[in-house]
């Protein structure tokens, strides 16, 4: 069962409608738009990662002892 991406609540899927729907918020979300926001996340998630990988390899040549 996907998660609400704005609540991370559960989703339920209403036959009649086609859509996901958040049991907490209301959201309501096809299924490719679910997978529009996990792709989304997983690329920013990997950006972010990638940052904090410059940020180390940035701070560890400027401390380095003689």
């Amino acid at each position: 069962m996907p998660r609400c991406p704005e609540c991370n609540g559960y989703m339920r899927y209403d036959r009649r409608l086609k859509v996901y729907i958040c049991t907490s918020c209301g959201l309501m979300l096809t299924r490719d738009e679910i997978e529009r926001y996990r792709r989304r996340n997983y690329v920013d998630e990997e950006d972010e990662k990638s940052e904090i990988e410059e940020y180390y390899e940035w701070w560890i040549k400027g401390n380095k002892s003689p």
